[in-house]
């Protein structure tokens, strides 16, 4: 990011995005998934657990809002704006602690969990703020992350119906292949994208 924000600025843009992108693609069924099914999730370890099931699925709830985090906060530090990356993430540092002092003593683990939700919701959004006059892409982006809710948001609803009937594993990888059918069928992930994820895998060739 850093050497296309000085010779490549188009690339930057198209290097983003798709990072925002492929973030979405992995943790959205890990947090909508996960939510359908953490009664399921936690009674593998012990029936005891049971209060833990709201505080797991607040937690997955903040999973891609961390996963979004990372890449706005990379293009940030790489385009000379780290001073802002550090006052947002200081911000929400302080903003944690306030909730936490706040709302812990009166929801216990629950508002821990909402804490961390909110703080990684915050840190996105003042991101974000200051990532859009470097780009200009909310609209393209936003869309192409609307395809991806809609594929996981429809695994989510088939998992749930699922859920009564099958063994957790077996709901676990069913879903799985009803997210990947779906983000192929409403155009979220195309054969393109994984060549070139694939691709950069490969060690380039020395001439």
């Amino acid at each position: 990011m850093s050497l296309y924000w000085h010779n490549n600025r188009s690339q930057l843009s198209i290097t983003f995005v798709r990072a925002m992108h492929y973030s979405a693609i992995i943790s959205l069924p890990i947090a909508i998934g996960g939510w359908v099914a953490a009664d399921k999730l936690v009674l593998i370890f012990s029936t005891g657990y049971t209060g833990a099931i709201w505080p797991l699925r607040i937690c997955l709830a903040a999973l891609p809002f961390m996963f979004l985090g990372y890449p706005i906060g990379s293009l940030l530090n790489a385009c000379d704006r780290q001073r802002i990356n550090t006052r947002n993430m200081l911000f929400v540092l302080m903003a944690s602690v306030i909730m936490n002092l706040l709302i812990i003593p009166w929801l216990g683990v629950v508002g821990a969990s909402l804490t961390v939700l909110a703080t990684n919701i915050l840190l996105v959004i003042l991101g974000f703020l200051q990532v859009r006059p470097i780009l200009g892409q909310a609209p393209r982006l936003i869309g192409r992350l609307s395809k991806v809710f809609l594929a996981a948001l429809i695994m989510g609803l088939l998992i749930w119906q699922l859920k009564p009937l099958v063994n957790i594993f077996i709901l676990v990888a069913l879903g799985g292949l009803i997210y990947g059918l779906v983000l192929f069928l409403v155009g979220a992930l195309r054969w393109s994208d994984i060549t070139s994820v694939a691709g950069s895998f490969r060690r380039p060739k020395i001439s």
